[in-house]
């Protein structure tokens, strides 16, 4: 029973809940019996393990294992939710981790590999996080539309997670660290440029978690925010790529507002941050900058232009749907336990796999011999 108490409680402070919300989100007349099951001096029931785990949002199947937990989950918020921290979001970012490292557990494959340079948070300024940016830009090898590519490459070469959930209003990202893995979950209700750009600022969180506060995400005017926010806006937008869509479009010395508007569509980010990345790099005024941002009739420009980009929502994380094909595939897992992973009736199983070009086939596998 020691065990078990111990686990409910550690779930409890992780998820940020007091015994009086805890018991509250599970249904307990009051804190007090939460209290005595925590601390080992009554048992907890069946039905009051399976309400503390929808509370908690935690799976029992891995509750129950005697699999060591990883270390404190290290979480960061991207712009924090008003109110402050949502419990709940947060919780269900953590349960998918948390299958997640069962499934790179079962499957036996590496976990997060950002293994990049870095530079000393001490002389960190807004031009050196972007010219950091733009390094990684290349390191990664994301081509020429970075935005279009960044998760993609991190989830398939870095085995850096990015999930897709609904965070609440005012949120836009969620970074976690745990040993020496990682996770992104980004606002599934955002739009798309918001949602590469929220992407690469998490990735600036995770590469110097070491070196930062759990609360360095509340506030985008921290110097370190601003690191973070020039960070990604040069890793989407490299000075050679953008260079290079400004001199094939502008005529001579000048080069039309509507054409930034367009190049900041077909590069995948926000006109602001188009914009703000050519101030960086001295190739714009600021104060034009901001003439063109507070300008209604470019604004609504950019909302057509923007209109053609489809809004085609990901399906959690892409990585993490293929870990529970390939789970399923192996034999390893079964489909009613792939359900519960990905949330999903069972009857929905080979939609969500269609979704992502994967086809549950039931006959075996055919093998052959490599050499």
């Amino acid at each position: 029973m020691g065990r078990i108490a111990k686990k409910l409680r550690d779930f409890r402070v992780s998820r940020g809940l007091t015994l009086e919300q805890a018991a509250k989100l599970a249904g307990f007349r009051n804190f007090q019996t939460l209290s005595k099951i925590e601390n080992g001096t009554r048992s907890v029931k069946a039905e009051e393990l399976v309400s503390l785990a929808k509370a908690y949002s935690f799976d029992i199947n891995l509750f129950l294992l005697d699999e060591p937990k990883p270390s404190k989950m290290r979480i960061f918020w991207r712009s924090n939710p008003n109110p402050p921290i949502d419990s709940s979001a947060q919780a269900k970012f953590a349960l998918f981790f948390e299958r997640y490292m069962n499934l790179i557990r079962i499957l036996d494959l590496p976990g997060t590999k950002l293994m990049l340079p870095i530079q000393p948070v001490e002389s960190m300024n807004l031009q050196s996080a972007g010219n950091l940016g733009d390094t990684y830009s290349g390191l990664l090898k994301l081509g020429d539309r970075p935005a279009l590519s960044l998760a993609s490459i991190l989830e398939n070469e870095y085995n850096l997670p990015i999930f897709y959930l609904p965070l609440p209003e005012g949120a836009s990202a969620i970074s976690l660290v745990a040993d020496d893995n990682a996770a992104m979950c980004v606002n599934q209700n955002d739009v798309p440029w918001r949602q590469r750009f929220d992407i690469a600022h998490e990735l600036f969180h995770i590469i110097y978690r070491t070196s930062i506060s759990d609360d360095c995400g509340e506030n985008d005017t921290d110097l370190f925010e601003k690191c973070a926010n020039a960070y990604a806006a040069a890793i989407l937008l490299p000075k050679s790529v953008l260079e290079a869509e400004i001199d094939t479009k502008r005529n001579k010395e000048k080069i039309g507002v509507s054409t930034l508007v367009a190049i900041a569509c077909d590069l995948g980010v926000s006109l602001p941050a188009l914009l703000w990345r050519l101030v960086n790099l001295k190739r714009l005024r600021k104060n034009i900058a901001e003439d063109i941002l507070e300008s209604k009739q470019v604004r609504e420009h950019d909302r057509i232009l923007r209109q053609k980009e489809p809004k085609r929502m990901p399906y959690i994380s892409q990585r993490y749907v293929c870990m529970v094909f390939e789970a399923i595939s192996l034999g390893i897992m079964s489909k009613m336990r792939a359900a519960e992973y990905l949330e999903t009736p069972i009857g929905k199983l080979e939609e969500v796999f269609l979704n992502v070009g994967l086809v549950l086939r039931e006959e075996d596998d055919i093998e052959v011999s490599l050499v």
